[in-house]
């Protein structure tokens, strides 16, 4: 169920980003008279930082669905019976 979770996640946030991205180059090429060039770099950069902003996201979900997995199966330590001994 992660796997599934992570993958529409992932997908979600890719075609998001690639329309997004086919937006802003529309606008830099169409409305400003950007060289395709020059528009296409930016749009690169652009979709290039967006996936390191999507990981959160994903980490997220997946820890909360497994939490809630594990929860159902009653797999979640509340009370820990061993003692910490220091280094």
């Amino acid at each position: 169920m992660c796997k599934q979770v992570l993958n529409r996640v992932s997908i979600a946030l890719a075609l998001f980003a690639v329309a997004g991205c086919a937006i802003i180059l529309g606008v830099l090429t169409g409305h400003y008279d950007n060289p395709p060039g020059y528009s296409i770099v930016t749009v690169f950069v652009i979709f290039t930082s967006v996936v390191p902003i999507g990981m959160p996201v994903v980490t997220t979900t997946v820890l909360a669905v497994g939490a809630r997995e594990m929860a159902r199966e009653k797999a979640i330590v509340t009370r820990c019976a061993c003692k910490h001994a220091p280094n």
